[in-house]
């Protein structure tokens, strides 16, 4: 059975969750595991999700959606998940964006260890006319680089079609997910 390895900076056992859900429908053919935080984004308090198959970390907390302790946050988590797939057994890695920072990093561990990346473009943050400011422009470089470095980039909504570019790009609307078929080849 291969083995998947999931990267998300936000995970909640919700059904709007898109990290929960992708979770879910690859569970159902593949050995997934998945690394994420123990901070939840939308409340802004610590979470605990019981399950073994999950791997939860430490990250510095925040109050602002633009701060730097987010962006502190973000690239801890995004280093952090880069040396925990540096170590890991898995088949494919599939990283959920942003963070930014986590898909370029990833990127370079998976291509390093010699299997497949999926990037599933979650958010545009920053979005493309943000890029004139030089901390947007290296934020908005970081997922590019990750994106050109995968194999396949999922996003969720055809309108990112327009912003991101790959040769293998494909739509995965979150209200489809538990009929679509999701492969590993």
């Amino acid at each position: 059975m291969k083995k998947i390895l999931i990267l998300s900076n936000f995970y909640n056992e919700i059904e709007t969750s898109r990290p929960y859900l992708v979770f879910k429908a690859l569970a159902k053919e593949y050995e997934v595991r998945l690394l994420t935080t123990n901070f939840d984004h939308s409340t802004r308090k610590r979470l605990k999700v019981d399950d073994k198959r999950i791997k939860q970390i430490w990250v510095p907390s925040y109050n602002k959606t633009f701060s730097i302790l987010r962006i502190i946050s973000h690239v801890f988590f995004a280093v952090a998940g880069s040396l925990f797939a540096l170590c890991q057994k898995y088949d494919v890695l599939y990283v959920l964006v942003p963070p930014n920072s986590l898909g370029y990093g990833s990127t370079l561990i998976a291509r390093l260890r010699r299997k497949k990346i999926v990037i599933d473009v979650v958010d545009l943050w920053p979005n493309y006319g943000a890029t004139k400011n030089i901390f947007f422009r290296v934020w908005h470089n970081l997922r590019e680089s990750g994106i050109r470095r995968s194999h396949a980039v999922i996003v969720i909504t055809n309108l990112y079609r327009s912003v991101v570019k790959h040769t293998n790009l494909h739509t995965l609307y979150l209200s489809k997910l538990e009929t679509t078929e999701i492969k590993a080849n």
